[in-house]
C-alpha cells in the first residue's frame, strides 16, 4: 500500500508538473515565445518573428513575420498577424479560429525548376476534422512572381466553415484596385455536392471593366448555373449539368447587340449580337443559333461534334443567312494528344451570291478548301470559282507553310477569256520576304473589282526582303504606333528587290 501511495503521489506530481508547464506555454508570453523559438528552430530558420505578444490561448500577435523558401520559391512577409483560437474545441475534434487578422501581406514567387512529379491522393472536400473561421481580415496585400506583380488586394473580409456536412461561406468580400468580388453559399460533401451561392463582382481585365452576378445551385442530381453580365455589354448564361458519369448539359447564351470596341479597341464592327442553345455530353454536342455581324446576320445550323480518344471531331457545321444566298459546310478533326495539336478541315460552300455592300460587286462563288497540319506544319488546296454571276472563274490553290516559310505552289486563275498563273515563296522568319512568280494572258480585274475592267498581260518575277526599318516608317504614319514598338529597331538595306516584267493593257 505505501508504494502504491507513493506512485499515486508521484504521478499527481508529474500531472500537476504537465498542468503547469501547459499552462504555462498556453497562458503566458514566455510560453508563447518558448513554442516560436521551437517552431522556427523545426523550419531550420526559414521562419522568423521579430516580435510576439499575448498567449497562445489568444489572443497571439505577431509582428515582423517572414518565411523564406528558396527551394520552393517562395518569400512570404507579413508586417502583423493576430490569432485567437478556441483551444477547447480541439477536444472535440475540431478547429475553430475565432478571429485571424493579418495586416500588410507581401508574397514574392520565384520560378523554379520543377520537381517530379508524386502521386496524389484524389481530390476530395472531406476536411480531416471539422474547421470553422469565424472572422479572418486581410488589410493590403501584394503577390508578384520573379518581380512583376501578378496580384493586389486593398482588403479581404471572410467568414466560412468546411466541416464533415459540407462547406459554408457566410461572408467572402474582396476589395482590390482591380475591382471587387463578394461571394456567399453553401456546398454539402455527400454524393452529388449539393449546394447553393451567388457571387457578385466587378472585375478590371487591362482596360475592359467585366460586371455581373453569378448564381448556382443543385439539388445533387442536376447543377443550375445562371449568369447575367452587366458590362462590358448586356449578356446572359443558363446552363444546366447532371451529376452523373455522361455529364450531360445544357446552355443558352444571349448576347443583346453591343458595340464590339468595348471588347477589342481595334474591332472594325460597329454591332454584334450573339443567341445561341446547346445540349450535350462528355463524349458529343450540338450547338445552333444566330449571330449579327453590323446589319449581317449569320445562322448556325447546326455544329455537331464528338469528343472520344482525344480526338475533336466536327461532324457537321452549316451556316447560311437570310441576307446572302448559298451555303457554307464544315467538317473536321482536332487531334488533341498530338505535339503540337494537330487539325484537319474540309470546307465547302455553293449557290454563295455576296452583295455589293460586302464584296463591292456581287459575286457568286461555290468551291471546297482542304486544310490540315498544325503549328509546326501545314498545308491548303482547294478549287472554287468565283465572279460576276453568269461569268465566274476557275481558281485552284495549293501550298503548304512552316512557321518560317509559305510555299506557294499553285495559284491558278482560269477565266473566260484568259487566266493568270503563280508560284514562289513567302519568307515569314527571321524577315519578311518573297520570291515570286506570276504570268497573265488577258486577266481581266473587273471580274473581282468593277471599276476595273480590261485585259492584261504580263510576266512578273520579284524578289525582296521587308526589314525593320520598313515596319518603322509604316508605323510612324499608323494610328496605331504603339503596336508596332517592337518593330522599331535598326536594319541594313531598307529593302531589296530584284525584278523584270513586261505587261500590256487593255
Amino acid at each position: 500500500m505505501k508504494w502504491l501511495k507513493r506512485i499515486a503521489i508521484a504521478l499527481l506530481i508529474v500531472l500537476a508538473i504537465a498542468a503547469a508547464a501547459l499552462a504555462w506555454l498556453l497562458n503566458t508570453g514566455a510560453g508563447a515565445r518558448f513554442v516560436l523559438a521551437r517552431a522556427q528552430g523545426a523550419l531550420d530558420g526559414k521562419l522568423v518573428v521579430e516580435r510576439s505578444s499575448g498567449t497562445l490561448a489568444g489572443p497571439l500577435r505577431l509582428e515582423g513575420v517572414r518565411y523564406r523558401d528558396a527551394e520552393a520559391g517562395i518569400d512570404a512577409k507579413v508586417a502583423a498577424l493576430t490569432a485567437d483560437v478556441a483551444l477547447s474545441a480541439l477536444l472535440g475534434k475540431r478547429v475553430v479560429v475565432r478571429q485571424l487578422e493579418v495586416e500588410t501581406l507581401e508574397v514574392a514567387l520565384t520560378t523554379v525548376p520543377p520537381k517530379p512529379e508524386e502521386p496524389s491522393a484524389p481530390f476530395s472536400l472531406e476536411p480531416p476534422l471539422d474547421i470553422a473561421l469565424e472572422r479572418f481580415a486581410l488589410r493590403g496585400a501584394s503577390i508578384s512572381r520573379d518581380g512583376e506583380p501578378l496580384f493586389a488586394a486593398d482588403s479581404l473580409n471572410l467568414a466560412a466553415a468546411w466541416t464533415h456536412a459540407g462547406l459554408a461561406v457566410r461572408e467572402l468580400a474582396l476589395r482590390a484596385p482591380d475591382g471587387q468580388v463578394d461571394l456567399d453559399g453553401t456546398l454539402t460533401t455527400q454524393q452529388g455536392y449539393a449546394g447553393k451561392g451567388r457571387t457578385t463582382f466587378r472585375w478590371r481585365v487591362a482596360e475592359t471593366e467585366y460586371a455581373g452576378t453569378l448564381d448556382a445551385d443543385s439539388d445533387g442530381k442536376l447543377a443550375r448555373l445562371a449568369l447575367k453580365l452587366e458590362s462590358p455589354m448586356a449578356a446572359t448564361l443558363d446552363a444546366t449539368l447532371g451529376q452523373n458519369d455522361r455529364w450531360p448539359w445544357t446552355l443558352a447564351l444571349d448576347v443583346p447587340r453591343f458595340d464590339p470596341k468595348r471588347l477589342a479597341p481595334d474591332a472594325g464592327l460597329a454591332s454584334a449580337a450573339v443567341s445561341l442553345r446547346g445540349e450535350g455530353d462528355l463524349e458529343r454536342g450540338s450547338l445552333s443559333g444566330d449571330v449579327v455581324l453590323d446589319e449581317h446576320r449569320l445562322h448556325l445550323a447546326p455544329l455537331d461534334y464528338t469528343l472520344k480518344d482525344q480526338i475533336l471531331r466536327i461532324e457537321a457545321l452549316g451556316l447560311t443567312s437570310p441576307d446572302v444566298e448559298g451555303r457554307l459546310d464544315a467538317s473536321g478533326e482536332v487531334r488533341l494528344a498530338d505535339e503540337p495539336v494537330s487539325a484537319m478541315a474540309r470546307v465547302s460552300w455553293k449557290d454563295l451570291v455576296l452583295p455589293a455592300d460586302l464584296a463591292g460587286q456581287v459575286l457568286a462563288s461555290h468551291g471546297t478548301l482542304d486544310v490540315e497540319g498544325s503549328a509546326a506544319a501545314y498545308a491548303a488546296r482547294g478549287s472554287l470559282s468565283v465572279g460576276p454571276p453568269g461569268q465566274l472563274a476557275d481558281l485552284t490553290l495549293d501550298l503548304s507553310g512552316t512557321p518560317e516559310a509559305i510555299a506557294l505552289k499553285t495559284l491558278a486563275l482560269v477565266q473566260p477569256n484568259g487566266g493568270l498563273d503563280a508560284s514562289g515563296t513567302v519568307t515569314l522568319q527571321p524577315a519578311l520576304g518573297w520570291d515570286l512568280q506570276a504570268k497573265a494572258q488577258r486577266l481581266d480585274p473587273g471580274a473581282f473589282a468593277a471599276d476595273w475592267p480590261g485585259a492584261l498581260d504580263f510576266d512578273l518575277a520579284s524578289r525582296g526582303t521587308l526589314t525593320d526599318r520598313d515596319r518603322t516608317r509604316r508605323c510612324a504614319s499608323s494610328a496605331s504606333a504603339a503596336r508596332c514598338a517592337s518593330a522599331r529597331s535598326a536594319a541594313a538595306p531598307i529593302w531589296r528587290s530584284s525584278r523584270t516584267s513586261s505587261s500590256t493593257a487593255s
